[in-house]
């Protein structure tokens, strides 16, 4: 679609230099701005529909890296560093929530591990469990 919008000015039938002309205006002040914004809306919708159909960080600092790379207007680098990165701070923040219930919740009720396993040592194992997937969610950015 840019390219199109380019081609529209590229090839206009009269001198964009001749200062008597005032169509230069209307084609490029009007015409072009706008269709370069349609094509934000476009992007930033993209962008947006991109990330309802992620579910983990790591999925979601994958595609914010992407984005963020496609990315050339000022406009749509704000966005994404904005709206995309602020959903993947709350699916981090979901799954330190979810750790924290999953270790409030079965210290009370009962241990999650195999009988076979030690008391003590299994719970360690387990909370270790928790812990790496914690660091590991939060070192998917670095």
């Amino acid at each position: 679609m840019f390219q199109k919008y380019l081609e529209d000015i590229k090839y206009l039938d009269y001198d964009i230099l001749d200062v008597k002309k005032t169509k230069w205006h209307d084609d490029y002040g009007q015409k072009f701005k706008e269709n370069q914004k349609s094509l934000e809306i476009i992007y930033r919708n993209t962008v947006l529909h991109a990330f309802k159909n992620i579910t983990t960080v790591a999925e979601g600092v994958e595609m914010l890296e992407n984005f963020h790379q496609l990315a050339k207007r000022q406009l749509v680098k704000e966005y994404i560093n904005t709206k995309a990165a602020e959903y993947v701070y709350k699916l981090f923040g979901n799954e330190m929530k979810e750790v924290e219930e999953m270790y409030e919740n079965y210290t009370k009720t009962y241990l999650p591990m195999p009988p076979s396993h030690p008391k003590y040592a299994g719970l360690a194992i387990w909370a270790l469990s928790l812990m790496i997937r914690i660091d590991t969610a939060k070192r998917v950015g670095n």
